[in-house]
């Protein structure tokens, strides 16, 4: 994995794509009614050029823990189907 240099948000890459890795721990907090604390995730993202070309692609993995409800608020937090396009993430 490469990390990206300088800023993907401003410039190409040195070397063309763009990797990066995001891990979360939710110490309190909730999504709608449904309740987070204590869940963790990780979110691995790959982009073919600069960020701000789109096009990536990302894997989340979410605590095993969580219950269906749970894992559904995730998926959407992480995925920023509340946000608008390009907002988060991938």
């Amino acid at each position: 994995m490469r990390l990206c240099l300088p800023l993907p948000f401003e410039s190409r890459p040195t070397h063309g794509d763009c990797s990066g890795v995001e891990i979360v721990r939710i110490d309190r907090g909730h999504f709608g009614e449904v309740r987070l604390d204590g869940l963790h995730s990780v979110v691995q993202c790959h982009w073919p050029g600069p960020v701000y070309e789109g096009k990536g692609e990302m894997q989340a993995i979410i605590d095993r823990r969580a219950t269906p409800e749970q894992r559904r608020a995730m998926v959407a937090i992480l995925h920023g189907e509340e946000t608008k396009d390009a907002a988060t993430h991938c």
